[in-house]
């Protein structure tokens, strides 16, 4: 089966599973918000004591968000996905034994906690798995599972809440720890994200300004409104006359509208950037809760709730879709949980609000006024954060800033142009020069890479406008418009063919990158690339590299000291080489050391070797020998690796394993440049 498709479907796999943890968080949620009346009847509860249940599980879901968010940078998204999965689903089988409002309350807390932790440690998998608009369309994709489990805690509360109570429905959340369990054994951690020990503290440090305080605001609003106007949903149901079979029936209703709300917002994140669509979403919300709180009959009432839903859960998806883009993958989940648990403090406020307003008779529409008010602000706060395009990726965005040094980069444009054109376009010259317009597009599925050579040809050729639709080391599919340019039909029709052979050649070796990464799948272990270059295209070829999540070897033999078996042969021996190289470099230049023998690897650890390189070794060997190996000496293997090989080498212990094959057998991924109005097959 085809490499790349296999790694789609690895994806995929992965995106559903996640997707039903999110699932079975909103089924959780939905039933708490279900059960509130029938408890609160049973008990004998004020509206303001049942708001406290919400609230209280919410302060718990404030302290996973922190907790959990932070543990997934530490010790990986996976394990603690199904830390939390667990605690919540456990915790709901002893709530079901609850026998007062105080236990309730205790036990509730913990349930949030593991509640709170799920969903930005979901959020944070997904956003590692994709990259570029295809992340924001996942994200949002994966949160309409949370309609999805909403929609099933209202079939069960509708159909069965008669029959089994409030605590048989909690225990249907038991299912979660089963799922917790295949979890384990159906999803890998991200390859590319290595787990850090960064502190709380320093990832604040890092990360924390603007436009992490407007990010705040806005999830501070919007779960201040979800959650103030949707767990009370059914409450305001029977209050307005309905009984509670009616009410459960009307919610239900309300919250399919949610679905089509979700499914559009992610066709939007694909043509416009994720913030305008939370904007746009925000403002629907805000037309929604005027005219939720001004109806008066049923029938009004279920059509503003839809319209209420419709935008309400969208504008959630976007901002859950926005929020990891904004930071570095070593402090991705921190900052997304702090978001959240940030976000959960309007989530703590508005039920227990509403709870209060009600009992002091505050009108409904009032009460949904303040909501809108509350949206628009959360809209405005999103449209302050960053340009478009500038800092939605951290990752990305310092994949660029690394790529290419621009003063060698013309030096070396200049000489290709110069080698294609010499005496100028000949098939342009019986033309007409005016100005026209093209884009470059993909025809493949793949990782783009080499975007800023558009920029730096048109530049050296007289200039044009150049705007570029995706960003270096982005994922894309085949038809992506990946950048549109305007200009004199002399100077794009002239760069045309530099521009597609440098951006297919890095584009092909960033793709084939990802696919070792893939394919690896071991965090522990970084894939380098070697000096197989092209004469003359190294720089480029190693950026691929760099774009497709790979690290780079040496860029050449200034760069590091790599005592090979030719070395080994002029010095006499490993120890002697060793010595010899040590003696005459500086405490920067580390020193690196092939060996093919158990002996020559026991040599070059008593001599100190920086690094050791174990070449031509199969995994099974390299265990061996890399329990041989003192902490402090770093290792590689290399040799014979390609990507048919690679997953044999996943957990054999080396920091580093080198694939010649990254830059010197690559396909071209297949992009093309269409004038406006030509036509290609």
């Amino acid at each position: 089966m085809d490499q790349s498709l296999t790694a789609k479907k690895t994806a995929l796999a992965s995106f559903l599973i996640i997707a039903t943890a999110w699932m079975f968080d909103a089924l959780d949620v939905g039933l708490l918000s279900f059960i509130m009346p029938i408890v609160g009847k049973a008990w004998g509860l004020a509206n303001s004591q049942t708001g406290l249940i919400s609230s209280v599980s919410t302060i718990g879901m404030i302290c996973g968000g922190f907790y959990f968010g932070h543990l997934a940078d530490r010790i990986g998204r996976k394990n603690t996905l199904i830390i939390t999965l667990l605690m919540f689903s456990l915790g709901n089988v002893v709530l079901a034994a609850a026998v007062g409002f105080k236990s309730f309350l205790v036990i509730r807390f913990f349930v949030g906690m593991g509640l709170g932790g799920e969903l930005p440690v979901a959020a944070t998998y997904i956003s590692d798995l994709y990259q570029g608009n295809k992340r924001s369309q996942m994200l949002i994709m994966a949160d309409s599972f949370w309609a999805i489990g909403w929609l099933i805690a209202s079939f069960l509360s509708f159909l069965f809440s008669t029959q089994i109570g409030w605590r048989g429905l909690l225990l249907v959340t038991a299912l979660t720890g089963f799922f917790a369990i295949m979890m384990r054994r159906n999803i890998q951690e991200i390859s590319h994200v290595q787990t850090k020990r960064v502190g709380l503290g320093q990832a604040l440090k890092k990360s924390f300004h603007g436009k992490t305080i407007m990010l705040w605001i806005a999830w501070l609003m919007v779960m201040f409104s979800y959650y103030g106007m949707f767990m009370w949903l059914p409450s305001i149901m029977l209050a307005r006359g309905n009984s509670v079979i009616e009410s459960f029936g009307y919610t239900t209703i309300i919250v399919v509208a949610q679905l089509p709300g979700y499914y559009l917002a992610a066709w939007l994140a694909g043509k416009i950037k994720t913030k305008y669509v939370f904007a746009i979403y925000m403002l629907g919300t805000a037309l929604g809760a005027i005219m939720f709180g001004n109806v008066s009959s049923s029938a009004l009432t279920v059509i503003a709730g839809c319209i209420l839903s419709f935008f309400n859960l969208g504008a959630y998806g976007a901002i859950i879709a926005l929020t990891p883009t904004l930071y570095e993958t070593d402090v991705r989940g921190t900052m997304t949980g702090m978001a959240q648990g940030m976000g959960r403090i309007g989530a703590v406020v508005g039920p227990l609000l509403v709870g209060i307003w009600i009992d002091q008779h505050v009108s409904i529409n009032m009460i949904f006024l303040i909501f809108m008010i509350s949206l628009i602000i959360g809209s405005v706060a999103v449209l302050a954060l960053p340009e478009p395009g500038k800092n939605e990726d951290a990752h990305a965005e310092r994949t660029r800033t690394l790529m290419l040094n621009d003063f060698l980069l013309k030096q070396k444009l200049t000489a290709f142009l110069k080698e294609d054109l010499e005496f100028g376009d000949a098939s342009l010259t019986p033309l007409p020069d005016h100005v026209i317009e093209g884009t470059f597009i993909a025809k493949a599925d793949g990782i783009v890479c080499g975007l800023q050579v558009i920029s730096a040809v048109y530049d050296l050729l007289g200039g044009a406008e150049v705007e570029l639709l995706v960003s270096d080391s982005e994922k894309v599919a085949k038809k992506t418009e990946l950048a549109r340019v305007k200009g004199s039909a002399a100077v794009l029709l002239s760069g045309e063919r530099v521009i597609l052979n440098l951006l297919q050649h890095m584009s092909g070796i960033a793709t084939k990158t990802a696919q070792a990464v893939q394919l690896l799948a071991d965090p522990t272990i970084k894939i380098l690339d070697t000096r197989k270059t092209m004469p003359g295209l190294r720089m480029f070829e190693k950026a691929a590299v760099r774009a497709g999540g790979g690290f780079n070897h040496r860029m050449g033999l200034t760069h590091g000291i790599m005592l090979k078996d030719n070395h080994l042969a002029l010095a006499g021996s490993v120890g002697k080489a060793i010595d010899l190289a040590k003696q005459s470099v500086g405490p920067m230049t580390r020193v690196e050391v092939e060996v093919e023998t158990k002996s020559q690897l026991q040599a070059a650890i008593a001599h100190h070797a920086d690094v050791i390189m174990f070449d031509n070794q199969v995994p099974a060997t390299i265990k061996k020998w890399q329990e041989l190996v003192p902490d402090g000496i770093l290792t590689e293997a290399s040799g014979g690796i390609d990507l048919t090989t690679v997953a044999s080498y996943r957990g054999c212990g080396v920091d580093f394993l080198s694939i010649g094959e990254l830059t010197n057998r690559v396909v071209p991924l297949d992009i093309s440049f269409l004038v406006n109005g030509a036509v290609k097959s």
